[in-house]
C-alpha cells in the first residue's frame, strides 16, 4: 500500500525532471546550431580558392553558394568522342554540399568544396556520344574523379572531357598512298624528313603555308613541296578530315593522278581541319622513283573512299600563224589535250547508309597547238624547174 502512494508521489517529480531535461537539451541544441552558424570562420581560410576568412559561418555559406551558382551559370562541359561532341550544363553534372564543406574538421586553412558527380547523367551523355555503343574498357573511376576535381576548382569557362583519355585504344594505319614518277633528290629528302611524324592535332586546322612560313627551307622549291602536299591531300580523302583549301597546277604533274593533285606555293595553300578528338600522324618513305605516305591514328567508325566521275578529255585548238621569214612549216607550240574530272568522298556508315560529299571539280585547260607557215622553198616556188 505504501508502495502505491510512493509511486504516485514520485511520478509528478519524474515527469517534471524529464521535461526539464528535454527543454535543456532542446534549448542547448538550438543555441549550439545558432552559434555554429554565427561563429566566425578561422583567419586565412579559403575553400576552392574562395576566401571566407573570419566570416560568420552563415555569411560564408552565402558567399560560397553565390560563387557556385555563378560557376554553374557560366560553365559548359563539352564531351568529345571521335568527331562528335555533346555540350551539357554543369548544373546537370554537379551537386555541391556547402554545409558539409564548412563542417571540415581539419586544421588546414584551405580545402576544396564537397562535390558530388551525377554518374547516371554522365553515363547517358557517353551513350549519346557513342551512339549506344558500349565502351567496355572505359575507366569510369578516373572519369568520375576528374569530373569531381573539375567541379572543385570552379574554373570559369568551358571544360573539355575527351572520352579517348579514358579508353585503351590501339592506333592503326588509316590510309596509305604511293606517288609514282617521283625522284629521290636531296630536296625531297629534306622535305620528307621535316614532315615525317607530323601530327594533325585534334580540333585544329593544318595550313601548309603557315607551316612553311615558320619553317620554310629556301633550298626546297615549290614543286617538291607540292609533291608532299599531294600525298597529304590524297591521304585525307579517305578520312573524315575536312578539306578547307586546295589548289591545282595549270597542267597535271606526272606524279599525280587526275583529281588527286594539290599544288602549293607562296600564293596557294593546302588547308585541312581535323574534327576528331584525337591526333593523326603523317609518315613518309622515299623509294628510288616513288614516295609512300601513311596516316596513322584511332580508326573511324565509318569508312571513307574516293569516287572519281565525269572524266572528260578537252580538245585543243589549232592555231596557224604566217611568217614570210620562215621556210616551210614549223611547230611553235605542241598542243595538249585538257582534262576534267569530279571528285567525291563516299562515307559508308556503320549503320549501312552511305553519304556522298562533293570535294572538287578539277579542270586542266587544253594548250593550243601553234603552227607557223612560212614561204615555200625556192625549188617549190620554181616548180622544180631550176630556173
Amino acid at each position: 500500500m505504501a508502495s502505491k502512494y510512493l509511486n504516485k508521489a514520485i511520478f509528478p517529480f519524474m515527469t517534471l525532471t524529464i521535461s526539464t531535461l528535454f527543454l535543456i537539451v532542446f534549448v542547448y541544441g538550438i543555441s549550439y546550431t545558432f552559434d555554429s552558424f554565427k561563429q566566425d570562420i578561422k583567419k586565412g581560410v579559403t575553400v576552392s580558392g574562395i576566401s571566407i576568412s573570419e566570416l560568420p559561418k552563415s555569411i560564408a555559406m552565402e558567399k560560397l553558394e553565390t560563387e557556385v551558382t555563378k560557376w554553374k551559370d557560366t560553365t559548359i562541359v563539352s564531351f568529345y568522342y571521335k568527331d562528335r561532341e555533346v555540350n551539357v550544363s554543369s548544373a546537370e553534372l554537379f551537386f555541391f554540399d556547402i554545409e558539409e564543406t564548412l563542417n571540415n574538421k581539419s586544421n588546414s586553412t584551405s580545402w576544396p568544396l564537397r562535390v558530388y558527380v551525377n554518374d547516371d547523367y554522365v553515363s547517358n551523355v557517353i551513350h549519346e556520344l557513342t551512339r549506344e555503343k558500349e565502351l567496355v574498357n572505359l575507366d569510369w573511376a578516373s572519369l568520375h574523379e576528374d569530373l569531381r576535381t573539375y567541379g572543385q576548382t570552379l574554373q570559369i569557362g568551358r571544360l573539355i572531357i575527351n572520352v579517348h583519355d579514358y579508353l585503351e585504344e590501339e592506333e592503326k594505319i588509316i590510309s596509305t598512298v604511293e606517288l609514282a614518277n617521283v625522284f629521290k633528290t636531296n630536296r625531297l629528302i629534306k622535305a620528307v624528313l621535316f614532315f615525317d611524324d607530323f601530327q594533325l592535332k585534334p580540333k585544329q586546322q593544318f595550313s601548309f603555308a603557315e607551316v612553311l612560313r615558320v619553317n620554310r627551307n629556301d633550298s626546297i622549291n615549290d614543286q617538291v613541296y607540292s609533291v608532299i602536299a599531294t600525298a597529304i591531300y590524297q591521304l585525307m580523302l579517305e578520312t573524315n578530315i575536312e578539306i578547307k583549301e586546295r589548289h591545282i597546277s595549270s597542267t597535271l604533274p606526272p606524279y599525280s593522278e587526275l583529281g588527286l593533285e594539290a599544288r602549293v606555293d607562296r600564293e596557294k595553300d593546302l588547308k585541312i581541319y581535323n574534327p576528331n578528338a584525337t591526333s593523326y600522324v603523317l609518315s613518309f618513305e622515299i623509294e628510288e622513283h616513288a614516295l609512300k605516305a601513311t596516316l596513322t591514328g584511332i580508326p573511324f567508325e565509318d569508312t571513307y573512299s574516293i569516287e572519281l566521275s565525269n572524266r572528260e578529255t578537252i580538245d585543243y585548238e589549232k592555231i596557224v600563224e604566217s611568217d614570210d621569214k620562215v621556210v616551210g612549216t614549223t611547230i611553235k607550240q605542241q598542243g595538249q589535250y585538257g582534262q576534267e574530272i569530279t571528285v567525291h568522298r563516299v562515307r559508308q556508315k556503320a549503320s549501312g547508309h552511305s553519304e556522298k560529299e562533293w570535294i572538287s571539280y578539277d579542270v586542266y585547260l587544253p594548250v593550243a597547238s601553234i603552227e607557223v607557215h612560212g614561204r615555200q622553198s625556192a625549188e617549190h616556188d620554181s616548180g622544180g624547174k631550176g630556173y
